[in-house]
């Protein structure tokens, strides 16, 4: 099968219409899920989700967001139609792991941001297939040098996702690919994560995601 030819016949319409569809059946799936206050998750439809959904280990770094908590405030406060997801799955033997995740979830509850940051329970491939063609913004933050592929951001990317990456794994081999709308490489400095998330939620915003 050409899939290529195939692909390259979809009009913009029909990406479109096709990628609204997925991110109805996204936000009808989260309400079956529970975060972690044992809630159902609720989404207006016109939420932006961004998502970081990856194995929870230290070096993909799931609290680099966190690090500079007055920033992601403002960033939600300002885009209040932005939701953040999170998922993953810990080792049973990751004590060290479990601990970062329980400090993580008291700080998203502590800043009051339980209502717009998700941890999504039960981590599995069902959620996660969901996650991966429904979502606006793909969050992939490894620390540079340890990622070996980044196949989330992959399927993400083929799925309509916004790629948000540290340029690791291969987001290094994509410089060179004309389209950057839907691919932005963040440096290792915490400011250019809210930097990009800022642009690429405003470009979310001016595409009517």
């Amino acid at each position: 099968v050409d899939y290529k030819t195939q692909v390259d016949q979809l009009s913009s319409q029909e990406l479109w219409t096709l990628k609204q569809e997925k991110k109805q059946t996204m936000r009808e799936y989260l309400r079956t899920r529970k975060d972690q206050y044992d809630q159902a998750i609720a989404l207006d439809d016109n939420a932006i989700v961004a998502t970081f959904a990856h194995r929870f280990v230290d070096y993909k770094r799931p609290d680099l967001l966190f690090r500079e908590i007055a920033s992601l405030r403002k960033l939600l406060q300002d885009n209040p139609n932005l939701h953040i997801m999170m998922a993953g799955k810990i080792h049973p033997n990751n004590i060290a792991g479990k601990d970062k995740l329980c400090a993580l979830l008291a700080r998203i509850d502590s800043e009051g941001l339980g209502n717009r940051i998700y941890w999504v329970q039960d981590y599995d491939v069902q959620l996660w297939q969901r996650l991966v063609v429904g979502s606006d913004i793909w969050l992939n933050t490894p620390k540079r040098g340890e990622e070996a592929c980044g196949t989330s951001g992959m399927k993400a990317q083929m799925n309509g996702a916004i790629l948000v990456s540290t340029a690791d794994s291969y987001t290094d081999e994509m410089s060179s690919i004309p389209n950057q709308l839907r691919f932005a490489t963040l440096s290792l400095e915490l400011v250019e994560n809210y930097r990009s998330l800022k642009l690429i939620v405003l470009l979310c915003k001016n595409q009517g995601f």
